[in-house]
């Protein structure tokens, strides 16, 4: 009998961590700073983020330059941000970005869209992969990047 009240102690213990969100994010820490690279491109281009304190969504997602996948360079003064990004409980998540032009008379028109998605997993590591796709007559430079990052 007192292996069974255990084992209904164990189990409202799991219950009651999954409700509070304790095990929500499978592998995220809370409230703490993730930083890598992009892999690949031919520069390292430097990826950061935060997970929230309640550890249920990725913010402040930065990256250091815009990665382009063709000869050339990006646009002059333009801006990538991101949405915050929900975390899932089995620790995923994917984060819709945007560059835009930042300063002129095209300012605010979108260069390209970003997507990013990630996987936490265990010795507060994370790895994903960044998409861009570009607009227009850009659109062969768009690509995707493995990245590693580490809290």
């Amino acid at each position: 009998m007192r292996l069974r009240s255990v084992t209904v102690s164990a189990c409202a213990a799991a219950a009651t961590a999954l409700c509070t969100g304790t095990a929500l994010a499978a592998g995220a820490v809370a409230g703490a700073t993730y930083r890598g690279t992009l892999s690949a491109l031919p520069s390292k281009v430097p990826i950061s983020f935060r997970v929230s304190p309640d550890g249920r969504q990725v913010v402040a997602i930065g990256l250091g330059q815009l990665p382009i996948y063709c000869g050339g360079s990006g646009p002059p003064a333009a801006k990538i941000a991101f949405r915050a990004a929900p975390i899932s409980a089995s620790g995923t998540f994917t984060a819709q970005g945007r560059d835009t032009i930042a300063v002129g008379p095209l300012k605010g028109t979108a260069v390209a869209t970003l997507t990013l998605t990630g996987t936490f997993s265990a010795g507060r590591r994370e790895s994903g992969v960044v998409s861009t796709h570009f607009a227009g007559s850009g659109s062969k430079c768009g690509g995707h990047s493995p990245y590693t990052t580490k809290a």
